[in-house]
């Protein structure tokens, strides 16, 4: 099928003068408008996306300015932090090394001239740091007032991070020695964790978190 379009033949000689008039303004304004259409408004609509794009690499190399100039600082806190640490892993034992540690506080006691009535380990337990274990023993001490204060500086001095909380002072109840005093206190030290075992807290914790979403 052969399709031709046929435009009309217009005599601009035997048009009135008024259409003539008329022609020769629309024309000209039909042919900017055409013009407008299929070639200004894509390349303006290029031009948008253009500045669009431009604005949004600038926010990024802006922001990538920032973070450039910050990094000095953060690699120094970081530094700092990282430091912090290894001190703090130097006051913590590892788990094998807890009972010489509590052997040792229990030696203080004895050299502060106190009589050790109870020394009760409790299982450990996770602290809420996920870091470190916290390892309590509930411990019963009898002696001179002046003894449970050398007691306690003896222990604030060990290199090892030792706590000593709930403490509860009475009459020994000893009528022969009535100056003597009965102290019970829990005494908590704290042991690092492995990677090992951080990585079996993290795998279990995934675990518990799929069975609650599965219920």
């Amino acid at each position: 099928m052969n399709l031709s379009l046929k435009l009309p033949k217009i005599d601009l000689e035997t048009l009135p003068k008024q259409q003539k008039q008329l022609l020769l303004i629309v024309l000209p304004l039909l042919i900017t408008a055409l013009v407008g259409y299929f070639v200004c408004y894509p390349l303006y609509e290029d031009m948008v996306k253009l500045e669009q794009e431009t604005t949004k690499q600038q926010k990024e190399i802006d922001s990538a300015k920032v973070k450039a100039a910050n990094l000095p600082k953060v690699k120094a806190e970081y530094t700092k932090v990282q430091a912090e640490l290894k001190e703090l892993e130097k006051q913590l034992p590892e788990e094998k090394e807890v009972s010489g540690l509590l052997k040792k506080v229990s030696e203080l006691g004895t050299k502060a001239e106190l009589q050790v009535l109870k020394w009760k380990p409790k299982d450990k337990t996770l602290h809420q740091s996920k870091e470190v274990y916290e390892i309590p023993v509930e411990v019963e001490l009898r002696g001179q007032y002046h003894s449970f204060g050398q007691f306690y500086s003896n222990v604030t001095k060990l290199e090892r991070i030792v706590n000593v909380s709930d403490i509860n002072m009475a009459n020994a109840g000893i009528k022969a020695r009535p100056n003597e005093l009965k102290l019970s206190c829990l005494i908590t030290t704290y042991s690092v964790l492995t990677d090992k075992e951080r990585e079996e807290i993290k795998k279990k914790e995934k675990e518990e978190k799929e069975k609650k979403e599965k219920k």
